[in-house]
């Protein structure tokens, strides 16, 4: 009776344990319980899945310095986000070209930009490539979309010191060097 009291108590709770860990673990959770501090988004509707057709022009966003995007791609979608001591950013692009023609591009744009290849993967038809720079790390995901070629780039990297997802402070204006500090501003 007491192990059969037992297993009724501790079964429900094991498996809400589990259905909590599965739930953060896959994304949902994670997102609704850190909030959106630090969060810079930029993009509107996604092209539909079967026939995308390639943007006028770029979302609001920034290009990832030291590696070009593809010539001719749209940016569409940006989000940069503070995590603690890193910022993770991501870029996605569409361009009017072929996968091997993009992919053969970022392979030199690795070279002369001074990227290290740390990994490199295919699989259902999409690259996947872990570059690195310094203490940037980029995963760039290129794969087919329609007539399409979806770029994914995805960054981290160290915050600048003293961010903690607040903006910086606005420095007072300043007075005359040369004059004592008196709090007055003179012209």
């Amino acid at each position: 009776m007491r192990t059969a009291l037992l297993t009724a108590l501790l079964a429900p709770a094991l498996l809400l344990a589990g259905f909590a860990v599965g739930w953060v673990m896959a994304g949902d959770g994670w997102e609704l319980t850190r909030g959106g501090e630090g969060r810079e988004h930029s993009a509107p509707e996604a092209p539909p899945a079967t026939s995308p057709e390639l943007p006028a022009r770029d979302v609001s966003g920034a290009d990832i310095s030291g590696l070009p995007r593809y010539p001719g791609s749209a940016r569409v979608a940006y989000v940069r986000e503070i995590q603690g001591e890193l910022v993770w950013t991501e870029v996605e692009y569409l361009a009017d070209a072929r996968l091997e023609r993009v992919r053969e591009f970022y392979r030199d744009a690795f070279r002369t930009e001074g990227w290290a290849v740390g990994d490199v993967g295919f699989s259902q038809g999409a690259w996947v490539y872990f570059v690195m720079d310094g203490e940037r790390e980029v995963i760039l995901e290129l794969q087919p979309r329609g007539g399409l070629v979806e770029v994914d780039m995805e960054m981290t990297e160290p915050a600048p010191q003293g961010t903690s997802g607040a903006p910086p402070p606005t420095p007072a204006p300043d007075d005359d060097a040369n004059d004592p500090d008196d709090g007055i501003e003179d012209d």
